[in-house]
């Protein structure tokens, strides 16, 4: 699997916890834009500020597995499964796509994409 230096630390980050907030934000431009369907709708977060706020107030403990990642260019898809309370039944399969300009996180889609461990191939 392809190294990613922002989008491994990312996801080290992210299953890390709060305590590692500063070290995921500093991973990501000022102007990136962060869109995500964990709160039951899409919502679209723009700018560092607006990130931080969201990443702080929807961050629970979990455990995250990437299964797969696809680098093309500075897109870079990944495939995972969670283990995280703030999922309804604890468990979940999603989708990352980012795109990395400069090194950083200029913009991250994150969709939850099944809630089942009984996921049929």
């Amino acid at each position: 699997m392809a190294q990613v230096p922002a989008v491994d630390l990312f996801f080290r980050a992210l299953c890390a916890g709060r305590s590692e907030l500063e070290e995921m934000m500093a991973l990501f431009s000022e102007d990136a834009v962060y869109t995500e369907s964990f709160s039951g709708g899409v919502r679209v977060h723009r700018g560092k500020a607006a990130i931080r706020d969201r990443m702080a107030e929807g961050w629970h403990w979990m455990k995250i597995v990437v299964d797969y990642m696809d680098v093309s260019r500075e897109t870079v898809l990944t495939v995972w499964t969670c283990d995280s309370a703030a999922i309804s039944g604890g468990y979940g399969v999603g989708t990352s796509t980012f795109v990395i300009r400069d090194g950083l996180i200029a913009r991250l889609e994150m969709r939850l994409q099944e809630k089942s461990r009984n996921v049929k191939g």
